[in-house]
């Protein structure tokens, strides 16, 4: 009775994790999300001038970053690569959060974020588990550079 109690709990844990096993969309938003708030931040602009450019530059990126992110899909957990000069952006996907795992600011071991799509004020901390790249690092495709 014990053993088929403890075989239900691991695959109803496993099903779960697989249903919220995170997309190459979904990591992409997160991701934008990130270079848009540094990008804002770094132009100094916050509040409605800040949204509009955030706006006007959430789905070029995210498109970008869409077809450059490489995703290994282990059912329960992916983890995306994004190329960059230097050393890849590893990140592990794993119900519905992300922890970097190698690249700049590497906080392996760090707790995840609560929520997808989260931003904390404070940039580059330690504790950011996703670090921002700089933005010349996302290369737009050139259907995106001709519109």
């Amino acid at each position: 009775m014990r053993s088929t109690v403890a075989a239900v709990l691991l695959l109803a844990v496993l099903g779960l994790l697989g249903l919220t096993n995170p997309t190459t969309e979904q990591f992409a938003i997160r991701y934008a999300d990130r270079i848009n708030a540094e990008l804002a931040a770094d132009l100094g602009l916050e509040g409605p001038v800040g949204d509009l450019l955030g706006g006007l530059t959430q789905r070029a990126i995210e498109g970008a970053l869409v077809e450059q992110t490489r995703r290994s899909n282990y059912g329960i957990a992916s983890v995306f690569t994004v190329p960059r000069g230097g050393e890849d952006l590893r990140v592990l996907g794993i119900a519905g959060q992300f922890v970097t795992l190698s690249g700049e600011g590497s906080t392996r071991g760090s707790t995840p974020e609560p929520a997808l799509g989260a931003i904390d004020g404070a940039r580059g901390a330690a504790s950011d588990p996703v670090p921002t790249p700089p933005v010349a690092a996302v290369a737009l495709p050139a259907e995106e550079l001709a519109a």
